[in-house]
């Protein structure tokens, strides 16, 4: 945390540990890792940072977040962003997390697998993800204080998320195009048989800019 110049993590496995996480730092720089069984996401590159590049990674069997590229309760998320070619798979939150008003971010030819609702351990019928992008703070995304902006998730694929494939509530100009979601959502809630409302649109989306909080968005474009 607070490195100038850039922190750079490149070629390297990591194994059962907590995520390698970067806050407050001018440039991130994590690229060509493996990294297994981490919590909480697989990468975190959060509040206070300026340029985050993460890019050719795989990641697997991750507690929350594949990938992490967001802000936190104190701070909104980095200025420049690139999230591009990763390989994701086996998560309990989701792929991607552009939440808490990032800038000027690409996400871009990654491809995620085999959610779940929630770490083993903490099932929640709120997770199974592809992307998620909100404004500052996602406590509050009614009113958000501060807005995610250019955000652009493009030529990205999601198999099976449980919940949906992207999601976007509090943001001011976003493109979402060309990705590719497969059979998104879930005929049943967590206890395997009651079923999921047909007018749930917090559920069983392919990409969804409602779920009550339409009016936080401004200057989307989907294709």
């Amino acid at each position: 945390q607070g490195v100038k110049g850039y922190s750079k993590v490149t070629n390297s496995v990591i194994d059962n540990c907590l995520d390698s996480g970067f806050i407050y730092c001018t440039d991130v720089q994590f690229s060509s890792n493996l990294v297994r069984r981490s919590r909480d996401n697989g990468v975190s590159a959060s509040r206070g940072c300026t340029s985050v590049t993460i890019v050719n990674n795989r990641f697997e069997n991750i507690c929350y977040w594949g990938i992490w590229a967001a802000g936190y309760e104190t701070g909104r998320g980095p200025e420049r962003i690139l999230v591009v070619g990763n390989n994701i798979t086996g998560v309990g939150y989701g792929g991607i997390s552009l939440d808490d008003a990032p800038r000027n971010a690409l996400v871009s030819g990654n491809r995620v697998d085999d959610f779940y609702r929630g770490p083993v351990d903490e099932p929640n019928a709120i997770h199974g993800r592809g992307v998620s992008v909100t404004g500052w703070p996602s406590s509050n995304l009614a009113a958000p204080t501060d807005l995610a902006r250019n955000i652009v998730v493009s030529n990205n694929t999601f198999i099976e998320p449980p919940r949906g494939g992207i999601s976007f509530r509090g943001v001011d100009g976003i493109v979402v195009t060309g990705n590719t979601i497969i059979n998104p959502g879930s005929a049943f809630g967590l206890d395997g048989t009651t079923a999921i409302a047909a007018g749930d649109q917090s559920q069983n989306y392919g990409i969804s800019m409602t779920s009550g909080y339409a009016s936080t968005v401004a200057n989307a474009t989907v294709t």
